[in-house]
């Protein structure tokens, strides 16, 4: 994972704006290097701040979710698939807008897949919620809400995989 982290900031350095290149890139190093059964769940994004856009690709990553001032939520999921499986590799890039007071939330898989003492999902559904019910709150805000429903959803149950949040606001005007 880290050799991984590694090459998103060199290739951003040296292919500049564009998230669907350095994708290309580190799918064809993923395929050429790793063995078949190694894969890399991904979603890469770059904020043009003065015009308020996310520039992004999902690569086959949990949605990220924009949450609006308004408290409408928009799903990106630009539908790819995950990297190192396939050489020729179609990447989607798109867009959406961050206007000021929006929030962005990414979430590992670690997330949505966390198991309860029933052996049920946390599932996509619940983080919505949780995101829902947390409206008129701050990034940390939401991601402390999102962590503690999470945790308290697994009641004590050993986490199984890597629980990662990542929660931004776009300061107003």
């Amino acid at each position: 994972m880290a050799s991984i982290h590694a090459m998103v900031r060199s290739l951003s350095q040296k292919l500049g704006s564009n998230p669907a290149s350095v994708v290309v890139e580190i799918n064809r190093y993923l395929v050429e290097s790793s063995s078949p059964e190694t894969f890399v769940t991904l979603f890469i994004g770059l904020i043009d701040c003065r015009r308020g856009v996310l520039h992004y690709v999902n690569c086959g990553h949990p949605p990220a979710i924009v949450k609006k001032t308004s408290g409408e939520l928009e799903q990106l999921d630009s539908g790819g698939t995950v990297l190192g499986i396939l050489a020729d590799y179609e990447c989607i890039q798109a867009t959406c807008s961050i206007d000021p007071g929006d929030s962005l939330v990414i979430v590992s898989d670690g997330v949505t897949e966390a198991l309860n003492m029933k052996d049920e999902m946390f599932e996509h559904q619940r983080l919505i919620d949780t995101m829902t019910r947390s409206h008129h709150v701050s990034a940390q805000g939401m991601l402390d809400a999102i962590l503690e429903a999470v945790r308290t959803f697994m009641s004590g149950r050993e986490q199984a995989d890597d629980i990662s949040v990542l929660a931004i606001r776009r300061k107003s005007r």
